[in-house]
């Protein structure tokens, strides 16, 4: 038990995954979590975000397959799937 427990651990976004998502209508991001002092990377190919904005918080301990929601700054709930995480 403990080592699924570890493995799952091990798969979960955190700080510092590269991650892959999907909307309901097809469209796809790929987005790497960061801390905010870590924003001077430039990355070309995954759009940063912050653990503490709200895609981030909610993005934090879900593993590929999971369907997040979260709610936009202006108030839009928007859910998204996990295709894909690589931890860095």
């Amino acid at each position: 038990m403990k080592e699924k427990f570890q493995e799952m651990e091990s798969n979960s976004i955190r700080v510092g995954s590269l991650i892959e998502v999907a909307f309901d209508d097809g469209r796809t991001l790929k987005l790497r979590l960061d801390e905010e002092r870590d924003f001077e990377r430039a990355d070309d190919e995954y759009q940063q975000v912050s653990e503490k904005s709200p895609i981030g918080k909610a993005l934090i301990g879900h593993t590929v397959g999971d369907e997040v929601t979260f709610r936009t700054p202006s108030g839009a709930d928007v859910a998204i799937m996990v295709t894909n995480v690589r931890i860095l």
